[in-house]
């Protein structure tokens, strides 16, 4: 499999640990509504924002592999990652969505 592809479905709290699940990750969905160097902020569907951290090490694609500088506001993501104790997720990898 591609590096970064997820198959499946994701629900609830992921606590499988092999190959392509990741252990304790959850996906999280909603739209980019500001950027920073290592940051995004989305807009999830119940109106409540979240901070999302990533690293050069976090996957970004969409059906293709995609960098951070595809990242921009408007656009609709789904976050797999682990939540941090302050409520912001660090991701493992963010999809971009191709339907808005």
């Amino acid at each position: 499999m591609q590096r970064g592809a997820m198959r499946g479905n994701f629900t609830g709290n992921q606590s499988v640990q092999n190959g392509n699940r990741m252990m304790g990750f959850r996906p999280t969905s909603g739209e980019v509504i500001s950027l920073g160097e290592n940051t995004i902020t989305i807009k999830l569907d119940n109106g409540s924002n979240k901070i999302v951290l990533f690293s050069p090490k976090t996957d970004i694609n969409k059906p293709a592999s995609a960098s951070a500088s595809e990242l921009k506001t408007g656009e609709k993501v789904t976050v797999m990652g682990q939540e941090n104790s302050n409520g912001s997720l660090t991701a493992q990898s963010i999809r971009l969505n191709l339907l808005k």
